[in-house]
């Protein structure tokens, strides 16, 4: 039997084998028990590369996205799109879409409110508003707009699909670290450093002074660090994704976020102190490293790997760690500066947000603190050790603020004297 470029035959052994023959002479086989499955096969091989009207009757949501990732793998090779923005596509196609009922559905039978009733399905197995909405919604509406946009969808459902208010599902807040609490593991943090248990959870002290990403800190090199300036310059940031032409995870530093992750951060005094303390020491351990944070021998840091040694530094200083607090430490650098009253503004600046709205979810106000002005606020005064102030550096903090383009200079408002214990 031929159907088009397809022809199926009856084997010897009772299978049938069905075959596709594409435009450039190659050719696809299927070989199964049943006849019918595999006509269906080939009515989905059909819809797939063939010039038929009526795809809609035989390609699911799956056979889309194989077209999809096709596509956008090419994309991918060209340059044109982030193989980590397909690598997350992937990811989230692979874990809620692919084995899923709404996956084997046709396209002609979808509807809007299989599509809602599927996310609310999400959502009622405790995956989150942003998971369910920001990931698996839209690449199904991705998707569809795709199938549209290629006349293999007839009608528009991808733009009919309704989100819940979001207030009805308020995710768990991330909570910015308190001055105690930043205190408590930085001082553990010094102490595990001397034990030898992690020499690299200082990153996390790090990202809490500057607002930085995992990402960010983690590609961040000693190139991009001027001490003569106390400034960072961020150009770059670390993931882990898929090589598809390999099929094999690797690691890599690429381009920021967005254009306006690339900026240059003043670097407060803890911080300078912090830098200078990884250079001393990996100088006093022999160890050349391109990389600010990095191992023994001088290699990168992978994220899971850095993920377990804050979570040890979390434990060492009896803190709940909680699924985001990687992130708490952005949050901490934000909220200490707008109870410091930097305006909001400079401080997306300093994080890098393209979104003025994004940075508002970062702006924890402290009431009391505000209505106080911060009289005893002390930014600076994390590495403070009483019990041992001999090799302390006496600073002296300047009651001034200033920005110059993209550079934000963010300086002590208490106008006392910090001390940063010397701790070696």
């Amino acid at each position: 039997m031929t159907n088009k470029n397809g022809t199926l035959t009856k084997l010897k052994n009772g299978k049938f084998k069905a075959i596709w023959k594409f435009s450039d002479g190659s050719t696809k086989t299927k070989t199964t028990k049943y006849k019918r499955e595999a006509r269906e096969w080939l009515d989905t091989m059909r819809a797939k590369y063939g010039d038929g009207n009526d795809k809609d009757r035989y390609l699911t949501l799956n056979n889309v996205y194989e077209l999809y990732f096709e596509e956008k793998k090419r994309m991918v090779n060209n340059n044109i799109l982030k193989a980590s923005t397909l690598d997350r596509y992937n990811q989230t196609f692979e874990n809620h879409i692919l084995n899923s009922d709404l996956g084997n559905i046709k396209l002609s039978e979808l509807t809007p409110r299989l599509i809602e009733d599927f996310c609310k399905t999400k959502l009622d197995s405790n995956l989150s508003y942003s998971t369910t909405y920001k990931h698996i919604e839209s690449l199904i509406k991705i998707l569809l707009g795709y199938a549209y946009q290629k006349d293999w969808l007839k009608n528009p459902i991808h733009k009919q699909v309704k989100r819940p208010p979001k207030r009805l599902y308020k995710s768990e807040d991330i909570i910015p670290l308190t001055e105690n609490e930043l205190k408590k593991l930085t001082d553990c943090s010094l102490q595990m450093w001397e034990k030898k248990q992690g020499r690299y959870n200082l990153g996390y002290i790090l990202m809490a002074m500057t607002g930085m990403r995992v990402g960010e800190l983690l590609a961040l090199t000693w190139d991009d660090v001027d001490m003569t300036k106390e400034e960072i310059n961020i150009n770059k940031s670390y993931s882990v994704h898929m090589d598809f032409n390999s099929n094999k995870r690797k690691q890599i530093n690429f381009a920021t976020k967005t254009p306006n992750s690339d900026r240059i951060v003043g670097l407060n005094n803890s911080a300078v102190w912090l830098l200078n303390q990884l250079q001393e020491r990996n100088s006093y351990a022999n160890i050349n490293s391109p990389y600010v944070i990095c191992s023994n021998s001088g290699q990168q840091i992978k994220t899971n790997v850095f993920r377990r040694t804050c979570e040890r530094l979390f434990k060492t200083a009896n803190i709940e760690t909680g699924k985001v607090f990687l992130h708490r430490a952005r949050h901490t650098y934000a909220s200490m500066l707008i109870n410091n009253d930097v305006s909001t503004n400079e401080i997306s600046q300093a994080l890098g947000h393209s979104n003025i709205s994004t940075t508002e979810n970062y702006t924890h106000t402290d009431l009391n603190k505000k209505i106080e002005r911060e009289k005893n606020y002390n930014f600076f005064n994390l590495l403070d050790n009483k019990n041992n102030v001999k090799d302390s550096i006496v600073i002296d903090s300047n009651d001034t603020e200033k920005v110059y383009d993209n550079v934000i200079y963010i300086n002590e408002y208490k106008k006392n004297r910090v001390f940063l214990s010397n701790a070696k």
